[in-house]
């Protein structure tokens, strides 16, 4: 028994180690939208899209640069490295175009700011699901 024990630790050990996440896209309850095409989303996130389509404000949450889950979120829905992302957002900030997505440290940070800001948009990973109340995922097509 003790064996199969550790065999399922190290297992488990393993595969967090190694930066296997299962991100979730989220944003607050009033986002019309429950469904964005990637375009859209990489639209979002490259500051390209500013508004939902009920015309409110888009709120980006995004986690450090060095954070696994950030960069395993850009490459995996972006389709980009995080140092090209950066440079997008510097590029639009620095000319007065745009401002950075708002930076949080952790997953309840995030949970807490998608929650309680009209139109964020974040992502987390899939551990501990499920939500809390006045966060709903987006699925991406």
């Amino acid at each position: 028994m003790a064996h199969k024990l550790f065999i399922f630790l190290s297992l488990v050990s393993f595969t967090l180690a190694s930066g296997i996440r299962a991100d979730v896209i989220i944003a607050n309850k009033d986002v019309v939208s429950g469904h964005l095409s990637r375009e859209f989303l990489r639209s979002v996130f490259t500051l390209r899209s500013t508004h939902w389509d009920d015309s409110s404000a888009i709120q980006v949450f995004v986690m450090p640069d060095n954070h696994p889950l950030h960069r395993s979120f850009v490459k995996k829905h972006l389709c980009m490295l995080p140092y090209q992302l950066r440079m997008i957002w510097e590029r639009s900030t620095y000319s007065g175009l745009g401002r950075a997505p708002a930076l949080v440290e952790s997953r309840e940070e995030m949970l807490l700011m998608i929650r309680t800001t009209r139109g964020a948009i974040g992502y987390i990973d899939s551990i501990g699901m499920p939500l809390p109340e006045g966060i709903k995922v987006i699925e991406v097509d």
